[in-house]
Formats: structure tokens, sequence, C-alpha cells
């Protein structure tokens, strides 16, 4: 029997070791396998990312297209037209179908995954109403007149072709979004000081409007380079009406802002962000200003404007700046950082930009394996990116609330006209404090776990000062800014505004109470010093 037992053992033991051997040798064979994907990846991944935005980047006209009707949340039914449905065949503008409107906002809002694509179909409709109503009622006010005066007939007989313009001007406004909308803004911006610090989207619609879609755009009957002057800030040279129509499309207070708004708030459920955007429209009027017709509303729409504003800044503090959609943000924008400083991958960034949602995550997640911060970074944003902000400061500018020094020197770099010193605030700086708060907390092989969020630019600069009343003041037509004729709703934005002027510092919340409470103290050092 002992015999028996010993040689039972004898083998029992043999099989364990040649188990461990065979398990060896699998994971041998698998380490060698992840190793020749991930240089397969390196070498062709590239090639393959270049392929993918190329063929969102043709120039080759669409079959035309006939006009149909959609069903649309906020509108109930939106009309395309003929003309409308054949830009939209366009791969470019196909392309939209694939990028969230709201980027990672869905982390916090599961239903908010609406894409740029509807909601520039929403502003088309938006504009077609809104100059569609101008234009019927046939007027336009002068300052110092004390009446409306009847607009040229000549223009009245254009009626359709304006509203096509401005319903085309409307759908390609967002034209030059990368993926996730707005995530990489900041980075893209402000990485390569060369290229000044136009934002990503004013920089690459103009080009994708005349290199990619300029030939269906003439076949259309559409100048593409009309189209980009509406759509750009050099509008001085646009006579007449056509200023009007970039007004409308894209000024202070315009039909974009109108649908997002109300597009976001519904989709995300924070009905404070509904707004009444027919009184809006209805109470548009064009003003002459120095032979060209600018955008101004009507007095009596005072209650609705500042609605809207309100409702504005309360989406910006309850949802485009939710602590779960900017870490995500930060973290996407680290991880395309990181890829790009690689330049054994020769990754361009204009290639990265074209991609869709899907295609960057997918590119992500392959090239994840040649590094380990990358590949927990990826990791952390395919989950719910439970984080919390564990740690803020106010970035005020206001000589009586006196700031450290390193603060001080962000805004001072973050709010200064000089791409290098903006580089410095929104790209080195915030990366410095993420090493260096892991550095003194739970170490920098952890640093993917912090993440700094700065305020955006606009915070400093906002965009709503701009918009005009048309005011009758004894009994001649003027015009005034509507912050100047509503003091109290702007006092009141700009404390709401200065709740957005922080930096904030993210981590999981899933962390031990110990680990979350060495992070906290980490950045209150390292920002307070």
């Amino acid at each position: 029997m002992k015999i028996r037992a010993k040689r039972l053992e004898e083998v029992t033991a043999s099989l364990l070791a040649a188990e461990r051997a065979a398990r060896r040798a699998c994971e041998d064979d698998r380490e060698r396998l992840a190793s020749r994907l991930s240089q397969l990846e390196r070498e062709n991944l590239p090639a393959f990312i270049e392929t993918l935005s190329a063929s969102w980047r043709s120039d080759a006209v669409p079959t035309p297209r006939q006009g149909r009707s959609v069903d649309d949340p906020v509108y109930g039914q939106i009309f395309i037209d003929d003309k409308l449905a054949t830009l939209l065949a366009h791969p470019i503008l196909q392309r939209l179908n694939h990028v969230k409107q709201l980027s990672f906002s869905y982390l916090q809002y599961p239903s908010a995954t609406h894409s740029r694509l509807a909601h520039s179909l929403g502003a088309a409709k938006n504009a077609e109403v809104a100059l569609g109503g101008i234009l019927d009622r046939g007027v336009y006010f002068e300052v110092g007149k004390s009446a409306h005066l009847p607009l040229d007939e000549a223009v009245l007989k254009l009626r359709q072709q304006l509203i096509e313009k401005a319903k085309v001007a409307a759908l390609l406004h967002d034209l030059g979004h990368g993926p996730f909308g707005h995530a990489l803004d900041d980075y893209v911006s402000y990485e390569n000081v060369s290229t000044g610090q136009l934002m990503p989207d004013k920089r690459y619609t103009p080009i994708y409007v005349c290199s990619f879609l300029g030939p269906t755009l003439r076949f259309l009957g559409f100048d593409p380079n009309e189209l980009v002057t509406i759509l750009g800030h050099k509008r001085k040279s646009l006579p007449g009406i056509q200023n009007l129509i970039a007004d409308i499309v894209d000024s202070s207070l315009d039909v974009d802002r109108m649908d997002y708004l109300t597009r976001d708030a519904q989709m995300t459920g924070l009905t404070m962000g509904f707004t009444n955007t027919a009184a809006l429209i209805a109470a548009m009027r064009p003003v002459l200003d120095g032979g060209s017709l600018i955008l101004a509303y009507e007095e009596s729409v005072m209650p609705y404007m500042e609605h809207f504003l309100l409702a504005r800044d309360a989406m910006f503090l309850n949802c485009y700046e939710h602590p779960r959609k900017k870490a995500a943000e930060r973290m996407f924008t680290r991880l395309i950082e990181h890829l790009k400083e690689d330049t054994s991958l020769g990754l361009s960034i204009d290639n990265i930009f074209a991609l869709t949602d899907e295609e960057i995550m997918t590119a992500l997640r392959a090239l994840a394996s040649g590094s380990d911060f990358r590949r927990r970074l990826v990791e952390e944003l395919m989950t719910d990116v439970d984080y919390e902000v564990i740690y803020e400061a106010a970035v005020i500018r206001d000589p009586e609330r006196p700031m450290p020094n390193v603060l001080h020197d962000w805004v001072r770099a973050a709010t200064k006209d000089a791409p290098a010193t903006r580089k410095m605030a929104y790209i080195t700086q915030p990366a410095a404090w993420e090493e260096a708060i892991a550095a003194e907390s739970i170490g920098t092989d952890r640093s993917w776990q912090v993440q700094v969020v700065v305020p955006a630019h606009e915070v400093y600069a906002p965009e709503y000062n701009a918009t005009q009343l048309l005011i009758n003041r004894g009994g001649v037509f003027e015009t005034v800014g509507f912050f100047d004729h509503s003091s109290v709703v702007r006092n009141l934005l700009k404390e709401m505004n200065s709740l957005r002027e922080r930096i904030r510092v993210l981590c999981p919340a899933h962390l031990p109470i110990a680990e979350r409470s060495r992070i906290r103290a980490a950045a209150a050092l390292v920002l307070n010093s």
C-alpha cells in the first residue's frame, strides 16, 4: 500500500509539473503573441487611421437625393429638402452622425447620446424659421429712424435662395468638430503654438467645406467660399442680408445655441435648460448698421432672453462641466497627447481629428498595449468613470481675492493672448500638477487616477455679452447691449460664472478613504504653493 501511495504521489507531482510547464509555455506563447500583435498594431494602425479618416474626407459628389421628413424629439418633424438631403449623403456630414453632441455626458445622463448631426439639423430648422419670418415681415430698422423701412424688393424675390443658404450654413456650422465634440479642443488649439489659438472646429470647418464638400456645394448652387465667410469671424466684407444670415447662424444669441440648449436639456432630462425658442426667434429684428444688416432682438422679449442666458449657465454647471464628463474628457485628452508624443507611431492630429467616436476608441484600445499608462487610462475610460471632485481651487480674477502664486501664474497664462502661454496653461501645467499630486499621495505609477481639470478659456471671455436689443426711445429706434439694459442678469451671470472659475482635482470615488485623503492633502499642497 505504501508503495502504491508513493507511486501515486510521484505521478501526481509529475502531472502537476507538466501542467505548470504547459501553463508557462502557454503564457509565454500569449506574451509572444501579444508582443507581436502590439508590434503589428504599431506598424499598421497609423496607416489604418489615415485610411479611416480619408474615407470621410472625400471630395466626390453624392448621387442627388430626394427630400424627406424626419421625426425629431424637439420639433416633432423636420423637412429635409432635396439639396439638404444630397448634402447629408456626403460622408463628411454623415461623420457627424457618429460624433456625440455631449461627448462623455452619457456617463451621468445615459440618454445623452444624441449626435452632432441631429443638432445641426435642428439649427438648420431654426435658421429656416428665423430668416423666413424676417423676410415675410419684409421690414428692417435703422438707428435714428422713427419707423421701420421696407426690405429691398430684390431681396424679397430671393427669399427661397436666401433661406436655403441659411439652412446650409446652419447645417455645416459644426462640420469641423472632432471625435467627442469639444473633448480635444484645448489640446488641439494650443498643442502647436504655430497654429495660433483658433478653436479646432473653426479651423477645420472651412477646410472641410472648401476641400471636401466644395464640389457638392457648387453642384447644388452654393458658393463654398461665401459659406465659409458666413461661418467665420471676418464678416465685415459681407453685404446687406448676408451678414444677417451670419448673425442668425453664429452670434452671441443664435439658432445654434437655441437648438443645443433645448435639445441637450431634453436628452439629459435637465428641465432647467428648456427655453422658449419660438419667442426668441419671433423677436429677431434686422437693423441696418454701416451697410450691413445685424441681428437685434425686440425689447419685449427681454424675459425670454434672461431665461435663456440663465438656463445656459445652469446647463454648464450641471451638464457641460459635470465632474464625470470632465474627468473622462481629461483621460481622453491625456491618451491622445501620449500617443501623439510617441514619435514611433507617427500619428497625425489631422487624421485623428477626422475620426468618429467609435473609431478613435477602437484605436485607443488597440494602441493601449504599448504602455501601462495608456492601458490603465483606457481601462478607466471604458468603465463608468466614477470620479469625484476631491479638491478645488478658485482662480477668479479679482484683486480683492488674492491667490497663491501658482494659481495667479496660471490665470495670467490662461488669459494672456499668446499661444505659448496658453499651451502652458492648458496642456503643460495640468499634466505637471497630476504628476506632482500623484507623487505626493499614491505614487507616480498611479498618476492615471488623478485628473486635473482647468477652467475653459471662455469662462474669462463670456460669449453672450454682444447681444443687441432694439428699443424705441423718444420716438426713434436705437440699439443697446443686452447687459447694459439688464444689470440684474449681468450681475447674476457673473456670480454663476465665478462657480466655473475653479481648478478641480478628481480621483475615483471608490478609492479607500485614506488614499482619497492623501490625494486631497497633496492637491492642497501643490495648488497652494
